[in-house]
């Protein structure tokens, strides 16, 4: 999937704008309809263990709008790869993806639990720098399998474990752009295969190859170079109050 420098297509700057529009799409779905309606005793009314109308129609809202969101991170891990490529200072990189991650995880598990504490699920920063690192490690060692393929499970096992957002799986993902660059057919069915085992609503998130390959090489007009790395954490705390302050007061 080598990109195609030339005039038109996709810059860098403008898939990461798009993924940031989906991935604000995907958590409405997620931490307001889902944590206010889907997931409220007052919402979910039973007779004889049958959904109520009202809460089938919020369960359709919310899968068109968690499917739309899934084209966000094949993007982030794309571009990802990409900033892999061609940064100049990948310790800087990483630990800017590090930090975030600790500023992030407060107002994910405030969104994700109402509770700043919340073990059970990591966001999706610390997905990006185990991914990272792990790309740095399998250069470091190219060529010798063996070790090769004992980093990759330690990843996996790493962010299954300690249920880094999309788990292991989300770490396959990267490594699929990043090994299949020059092949789309085999960057294709790697990725809905890979899909397929996290589930299969997550195969929505193939829609956002073509975008992918449409990517011109270039990065683009920088607006920011913080932007997504700020954006993150302040929609998601954004999103969290709507769900604890206003929407459970609305008349849903």
């Amino acid at each position: 999937m080598t990109p195609n420098e030339r005039t038109g297509g996709l810059t860098g700057t403008q898939l990461k704008l798009f993924a940031m529009a989906v991935m604000l799409i995907d958590h409405i779905g997620a931490f307001l309809i889902e944590t206010n309606v889907l997931n409220a005793p007052a919402m979910a009314l039973m007779t004889d263990f049958v959904p109520s109308a009202s809460w089938m129609r919020w369960y359709w809202v919310d899968f068109a709008l968690r499917s739309i969101g899934r084209m966000a991170f094949p993007i982030f891990c794309f571009l990802l790869t990409e900033g892999f490529r061609h940064t100049h200072d990948k310790k800087k990189y990483l630990g800017r993806l590090c930090l975030f991650a600790l500023i992030s995880e407060i107002p994910y598990d405030l969104a994700i639990a109402h509770t700043p504490v919340y073990f059970p699920a990591q966001n999706v920063f610390f997905t990006l720098a185990l991914g990272l690192t792990v790309m740095e490690l399998l250069e470091h060692y190219k060529g010798r399998r063996f070790i090769s393929f004992l980093i990759i499970l330690i990843g996996f096992l790493t962010a299954t474990v300690c249920r880094f957002d999309y788990y292991g799986f989300g770490l396959l993902f990267i490594l699929a752009f990043q090994k299949f660059r020059d092949q789309r057919s085999g960057l294709v069915l790697s990725l809905a295969f890979i899909s397929f085992c996290m589930g299969p609503s997550e195969l929505f998130s193939l829609l956002a190859l073509p975008l992918i390959f449409r990517y011109n090489g270039q990065r683009g007009r920088v607006l920011n170079k913080n932007l997504f790395y700020v954006f993150y954490p302040v929609h998601i705390l954004m999103l969290y109050c709507l769900s604890a302050f206003v929407v459970p007061v609305l008349p849903l």
